[in-house]
């Protein structure tokens, strides 16, 4: 049996699993969370939702950033939160990583952005969004994540 303990109270939540799995963006890990079942109840996630935009509060920011899969209900509810503008990066199709930002009216140019994604395992979906609001003219002031870890395997 898994020693769960040692993993934050939300990364229990998304029944993690250990073995050797890929994490489809060419890297491997040892530990699999069930990212899903983490999005399942939002109402378990309103501390951590509030947590988190507390964090990027302090950044000044005029945009929340999230990859369209978990990372983006998490970035949803934080821009809320925070009363700015709410920026999806959407998968590239046929990339593993490469996200791009719908056309904003007037663009992003010069806005303060922070970035939310529900797990961060090899950083790909964070720093594809990263460059791509760069290459807006945003300005990336700060990273959030429920959950960060460190590869294994």
């Amino acid at each position: 049996m898994t020693d769960h303990g040692r993993l934050p109270p939300v990364a229990r939540l998304a029944h993690p699993r250990r073995g050797h799995f890929d994490l489809g963006t060419g890297y491997h890990g040892d530990l699999w969370l069930d990212l899903d079942a983490l999005l399942l109840r939002p109402a378990l996630l309103r501390a951590p939702v509030r947590w988190l935009a507390a964090r990027l509060r302090e950044h000044s920011v005029d945009a929340v950033c999230g990859p369209l899969e978990g990372g983006a209900f998490l970035a949803y509810a934080v821009a809320d939160l925070l009363g700015v503008a709410f920026l999806a990066g959407y998968r590239r199709p046929g990339e593993r990583a490469g996200y791009r930002l719908p056309a904003v009216p007037g663009g992003i140019g010069g806005w303060r952005v922070g970035v939310v994604d529900d797990a961060v395992n090899a950083g790909t979906a964070v720093v594809a969004c990263l460059e791509e609001l760069r290459g807006r003219g945003a300005v990336p002031v700060a990273v959030a994540a429920l959950d960060r870890r460190v590869l294994g395997g």
